[in-house]
């Protein structure tokens, strides 16, 4: 039987962050990853386009992975936000708020490149790939994971297991987690394109009745673009020509960018909103979209997944320089204590926006219209919903704070 400090199922961002954030301790790791992949052509980091928040970039800074992803990182200096047919806008300006910028976007593909670089300078982190969880036992002292790996079935044994499998997670259900889920109906589109004027690095949020449309620069003049719809009427626009889809874009997003074109390729992506009942017990905990599956309204879902990561992080290193278990319950406890307020806040922030904007009742559209105009008019507001988009509300974790785990 191998064994191992850490086991982490799921390879895909918030996995191969926590990986990478424990390089340096004296911690043996194990990541298991159900598909193939390399360096090159990691299949679960496609061409979405990512809305890093700052408290994400400082995340990566204190990783060591953000000189390399700057380059090709744009910056958001200013957000637009507003709704198709209605009066009044949100207008966000980086320099504002002090800030460098209100986000950067990567592509997914460029991120988990250089996520996957840095682990594997790390001598001590051994990849298991392709090979899926089937089973899970617990001990006194570890807890033990049965691997499917092709024909081959081992066991692995950890002090602490990390589930960083997805939203539908099979080693969640394996240790009976039950998760509290709604379907939103809806389905996101996500692709590039280009548009017919420079986007001069802000960003586009319009609302509609079947569902948000954003634009977020990127470099070379293109811009990423997600597109949310009713499910039915997703399905649909997915499979029409380009030119139909742009389109239906366009009708959505109106032409402050000009005309749309150059479109990539399309994804789409079911949405609905999924809780985990609890994100820690007997020796391991759950992060990212295994613990949690947001609406994607507000670009939080994988900026709170890499927050799951630094506060586990910090606190598997901390109690490894204290002596202690890693996997031990005051551990684990710790981990779900510092990240409950920042997973209940964030399920409010992006359920309420799915509430208040994709509902056309006559009380809905004036509550919208006030919320808009309260949060442009009224400086205390503006800075609340910057805070909220930026990641660095009340989470006490050291890379947030800039700091050194």
């Amino acid at each position: 039987m191998n064994r191992y400090d850490v086991v982490i199922v799921g390879g895909g961002l918030v996995g191969v962050t926590l990986a990478c954030a424990l390089r340096d301790a004296p911690l043996s790791v194990a990541l298991l990853e159900a598909v193939p992949f390399d360096v090159d052509t990691p299949p679960s980091f496609d061409d979405r386009a990512l809305a890093l928040s700052p408290a994400t970039q400082r995340v990566l800074s204190g990783i060591g992975i953000w000189p390399s992803l700057a380059p090709d990182a744009t910056p958001v200096r200013a957000i637009h936000i507003s709704e198709r047919g209605r009066f009044g806008a949100v207008r966000l300006y980086a320099e504002e708020f002090d800030l460098e910028a209100l986000a950067h976007v990567s592509l997914a593909r460029d991120l988990g490149s250089s996520l996957l670089r840095c682990m594997q300078q790390r001598p001590n982190c051994e990849l298991h790939c392709p090979a899926r969880v089937v089973g899970v036992r617990h001990d006194r002292a570890a807890i033990g994971v049965t691997v499917q790996r092709g024909e081959e079935r081992y066991s692995l044994e950890a002090r602490l297991l990390i589930v960083a499998d997805g939203a539908q997670s099979p080693t969640r259900g394996l240790l009976n987690i039950k998760v509290r889920q709604r379907d939103y109906g809806q389905a996101a589109i996500i692709a590039n394109l280009r548009t017919d004027r420079p986007h001069d690095n802000v960003a586009y949020e319009r609302f509609t009745p079947d569902g948000p449309a954003a634009v977020l620069p990127q470099q070379a003049g293109r811009c990423g673009l997600v597109y949310v719809a009713p499910t039915a009427a997703a399905t649909a626009a997915a499979s029409l020509p380009d030119g139909a889809f742009l389109a239906q874009a366009q009708d959505r997003l109106g032409r402050r960018l000009g005309e749309l074109s150059g479109l990539g390729r399309r994804s789409m992506y079911p949405l609905r909103l999924a809780v985990a009942d609890r994100v820690s017990g007997d020796r391991h905990i759950v992060v990212g979209n295994a613990a949690h599956g947001v609406h994607p309204n507000g670009a939080q879902g994988f900026n709170l997944g890499v927050r799951d990561a630094a506060v586990a992080a910090e606190c598997i290193i901390d109690a490894m320089r204290a002596g202690r278990d890693i996997g031990e319950g005051s551990v684990t406890d710790c981990y779900a204590e510092r990240c409950r307020a920042d997973h209940r806040r964030t399920v409010r922030f992006t359920d309420g926006l799915v509430r208040l904007f994709c509902n056309e009742s006559w009380p809905h559209a004036v509550a919208r219209q006030a919320v808009m105009l309260g949060v442009e008019l009224v400086p205390p507001l503006k800075r609340r919903l910057v805070v909220q988009g930026s990641g660095l509300r009340g989470v006490r974790s050291r890379l947030l704070q800039g700091r050194p785990l």
